[in-house]
């Protein structure tokens, strides 16, 4: 029994492998000259790498709901998980500037950038509790009237 417990926690980390992977693909992309990064001018938007920040910090934040969600080790309370994420992106937000700054030649750190980083993970933990709430109704609804 003891070896099956080992199992079972060893697969409950694997639910937060799609957010490490994306990590690293942020890391990644903040880590490219300013030359090999794409043009977000495609769609003639003004301030399409705020979107973009807005974005990758929204997907970073569902993706580690979705980890803790999934886990069902953690024995904290949501408002502490929420907390969590929240210092989980603002310290991954924070680095990816910092590296920008400090580490990668002809870039630089913006407060804008951190400004939507922390936006976006905001908005992705408020998508993360309305889906549940969502996923919830519908469970109700389809437990206690479906069956007419």
């Amino acid at each position: 029994m003891g070896v099956a417990k080992h199992i079972s926690e060893f697969m409950s980390i694997l639910y937060f492998a799609p957010s490490v992977i994306w990590i690293t693909l942020i890391f990644i992309a903040i880590s490219l000259p300013p030359d090999k990064v794409p043009t977000l001018g495609v769609l003639g938007l003004p301030f399409m790498d705020k979107v973009v920040h807005f974005a990758m910090f929204f997907v970073l934040a569902v993706l580690h709901c979705y980890g803790t969600y999934m886990q069902k080790l953690v024995r904290l309370s949501n408002r502490k998980i929420a907390w969590i994420i929240f210092a989980a992106g603002l310290f991954i937000g924070l680095s990816s500037e910092a590296i920008q700054h400090f580490f990668v030649l002809n870039r630089t750190a913006d407060i804008f950038d951190m400004l939507f980083n922390i936006f976006g993970t905001i908005f992705g933990l408020f998508a993360w509790v309305l889906y549940l709430k969502i996923r919830r109704k519908n469970n109700f609804s389809q437990k206690y009237f479906s069956q007419q």
